[in-house]
């Protein structure tokens, strides 16, 4: 956004002429470095967010095909219940 940042009077000093130089370079190089670092922060966000759909995919496919590695069967409350690898219930 171009514009005025500081405004000067005459005559102007040297030495504050220097230092409000040096602080907007300041500013700007701070300011650069901020945008550098959303960018790589937005870049991480996305690749953990892609990691994390394909681990979620990778969990709702187990959930649903969880019935063809175990079955639950009811025992009585004095057993206790176990699950076990099975080719189908029985």
């Amino acid at each position: 956004m171009p514009g005025a940042e500081e405004f000067l009077t005459k005559p102007v000093n040297r030495t504050e002429l220097w230092l409000r130089v040096r602080n907007l370079l300041r500013l700007k190089a701070l300011g650069d470095q901020l945008a550098e670092q959303s960018i790589m922060l937005k870049s991480l966000v996305e690749e953990r967010n892609t990691d994390l759909r394909a681990c979620e995919q990778r969990f709702r496919e187990i959930a649903v095909n969880i019935s063809d590695v175990f079955f639950l069967r009811e025992v009585p409350s004095s057993h206790m219940a176990r699950a076990r690898r099975s080719d189908g219930p029985g």
